[in-house]
């Protein structure tokens, strides 16, 4: 998405850095990811994961997850995300990894991955999740997997022990 006008006064933004837009008006804009959360669950070797069923990357494998609401944790977030999306209730997450996912021009994601020691329920796909599936943790460094996030198959076999 190109940021042209100014969302107080429609002049014309000029961009600073990778970050901040202003207009001739000094309002300022600052394009931020936004926050969001997804959880690994691990069983026998393999990881759960979810087809999307809508854009961006409609059709690729991600770990389930979405946005984090404004008056969510990154934890609570994670934990409605996979009721919502797997139908599981995952009560003891661990933090994993942190990075950035670009969806395309101007949009990113802060994302935050956690680890799911417990769940319960069993996998059923719902809300933008077109299918689950189990996969080898090594699945997630192909061309299916929507995002690339360095050493997370590294972090996933160091967790199936």
């Amino acid at each position: 998405m190109k940021f042209r006008y100014c969302t107080e006064c429609a002049a014309p933004l000029e961009q600073r850095d990778a970050t901040e837009y202003v207009c001739a008006n000094g309002h300022e804009y600052w394009n931020e990811p936004h926050a969001s959360a997804c959880v690994a669950v691990l069983r026998d070797g393999q990881v759960l994961l979810a087809r999307r069923g809508i854009e961006p990357r409609k059709g690729k494998y991600v770990l389930p997850g979405g946005f984090v609401e404004f008056d969510e944790t990154p934890y609570e977030a994670a934990r409605r995300e996979m009721r919502e999306e797997t139908g599981l209730d995952c009560p003891e997450l661990d933090l994993l990894e942190v990075h950035t996912i670009r969806y395309r021009e101007n949009e990113a994601s802060l994302s935050v991955v956690f680890h799911a020691r417990h769940w319960k329920g069993e996998p059923t796909a719902g809300d933008d999740a077109a299918a689950l599936v189990w996969r080898p943790v090594e699945f997630v460094e192909t061309d299916e997997f929507a995002w690339h996030i360095p050493n997370l198959a590294d972090r996933l076999r160091a967790l199936t022990g």
